[in-house]
C-alpha cells in the first residue's frame, strides 16, 4: 500500500496528512493554517527561483518534516543551484519582514505569530544539514571548487555535527525548561533529514554540474 496520494505532479504523505489533523486538533484556529501559508511562500520561492534558472518543476512531494522538490534532468551550474536552495528563505525573509510592517501598523497576534513562523521556517531551511535548503547550498558551494564526492562527504559530516549539537540543545532545553512539543517535533525533523536526506544520491534535487 502507498504511503502517498498522488495527484498529478503532487505526491503527498499520508502521515503529513495525520500530523496536520493531530495538530489542527489540538490547537484548532488559524495558527496551524498561518504555518501553512508560510510554507507556501517558501516553496513559491523556490518555483520562482527555478523558473527564472529555466529548470521546470518534476515533481512536488510533501512529507511529514517539510516539503521536496524535484527539478528536471537539466543542468544549470552550482551558482544556480546555491540561488535556487537559498531562495525559499529569502521569501520568507520578505514576507516575516511585510508582516512585521503590518503588524507595527495594526498590532495583532496573528501577525506577529506569522512573522515568528516566517522567522523560524527561514533559519531551520539554511541549517547546512542533509535534506535542508542550507545543506543543498553548502554542496553546490564546496561541489563547485571541488569534486562532488568530497562535497558529499564534506556536507555529511557537517550535517551529523549541526544535527548533534541541535539535538542536545533540545534535551537540554526540555530538562532545564520543561518538556516542549514544537521543539521536540524540530529537533527530530532536523535529525532525521540529516540520517535520510542524502539516502538516494541519484534523486538528488539539484546538479553537478561545475560552472
Amino acid at each position: 500500500m502507498s504511503l502517498y496520494i498522488t495527484l498529478g505532479r503532487v505526491r503527498i504523505s499520508v502521515f503529513f496528512l495525520a500530523a496536520f489533523f493531530i495538530l489542527y486538533i489540538l490547537n484548532p484556529g488559524v495558527y496551524i493554517l498561518i504555518m501553512l501559508a508560510s510554507a507556501a511562500a517558501h516553496e513559491a520561492g523556490h518555483f520562482v527561483a527555478a523558473a527564472f534558472a529555466g529548470r521546470r518543476i518534476g515533481a512536488f512531494e510533501i512529507k511529514p518534516f517539510g516539503a521536496q522538490i524535484t527539478l528536471d534532468g537539466r543542468l544549470s551550474g552550482y551558482n544556480s543551484d546555491i540561488w535556487i536552495a537559498v531562495s525559499g528563505s529569502v521569501a520568507n525573509i520578505f514576507a516575516g519582514a511585510t508582516a512585521y510592517l503590518f503588524y507595527k501598523m495594526h498590532p495583532s497576534d496573528d501577525l506577529f505569530f506569522l512573522v515568528l513562523a516566517n522567522a523560524a521556517l527561514a533559519f531551520v531551511n539554511l541549517l547546512p544539514v542533509n535534506g535542508f535548503d542550507g545543506g543543498a547550498a553548502l554542496y553546490a558551494a564546496i561541489a563547485s571548487k571541488t569534486d562532488c564526492f568530497l562535497a558529499q562527504k564534506i556536507c555529511d559530516y557537517v550535517s551529523v555535527a549541526f544535527s548533534g549539537v541541535i539535538l542536545c540543545a533540545a534535551v537540554f532545553a526540555c530538562v532545564r525548561f520543561g518538556f516542549n512539543l514544537s521543539l521536540v517535533l524540530i529537533a527530530s525533523a532536523i535529525v532525521f533529514e540529516a540520517a535520510y536526506g542524502f539516502k538516494s544520491r541519484e534523486n538528488r534535487l539539484f546538479s553537478k554540474k561545475p560552472l
